[in-house]
């Protein structure tokens, strides 16, 4: 009965995301993407926290997304950064060089290296405080006065054959 409870309470607590769960032997749901990845943690489920997190929190906002929803759907504007399988019709467009503020959204997919198509992987953002965890699946981090990320978005753009992204990358370092 004690058992039944305890996993009663733990799928409760990760409520609504219930492909996040991991039980508390595996670290729970806030440290599942140390167990597992892909569509065993991530399918973009942290896209509706995401959209309160920016009206909460405005600025511009560089996604690096895995999942099949449409990130627009959400009411999202943002400057792509490398999402996969793909994202809805359109494109997105570079934020404006002088945002005053700037976050990048990485779902945790991405950050774990999975599908790396083109740039390198997220490696980098590991020595790096996340802001806010959405969904289980999402980090954020706040960029807007960190040379150095930007420096290296400027690389990853550039590796990837989009030299408009990375000069507003690299201008944004200035």
């Amino acid at each position: 009965v004690v058992a039944g409870l305890w996993h009663a309470l733990s799928l409760l607590r990760v409520f609504p995301h219930p492909i996040a769960y991991f039980n508390e032997l595996a670290g729970g749901p806030s440290r599942g993407y140390r167990v597992l990845g892909e569509s065993n943690l991530d399918w973009g489920q942290g896209l509706p926290e995401l959209k309160g997190f920016i009206k909460n929190n405005p600025g511009g906002l560089l996604l690096s997304y895995f999942g099949t929803d449409c990130p627009r759907e959400y009411g999202l504007t943002f400057q792509d950064a490398f999402s996969s399988p793909g994202l809805c019709p359109g494109s997105s467009s570079a934020l404006p060089v002088d945002a005053a503020r700037e976050w990048l959204a990485v779902s945790a997919t991405k950050w774990q290296g999975f599908y790396k198509i083109g740039p390198p992987a997220w490696g980098w953002l590991r020595t790096r405080k996340i802001y806010a965890a959405l969904g289980y699946s999402m980090f954020i981090y706040d960029i807007t006065s960190d040379v150095e990320a930007h420096r290296e978005l400027a690389a990853m753009y550039a590796d990837a054959g989009q030299p408009a992204m990375a000069r507003r990358e690299l201008a944004r370092a200035e």
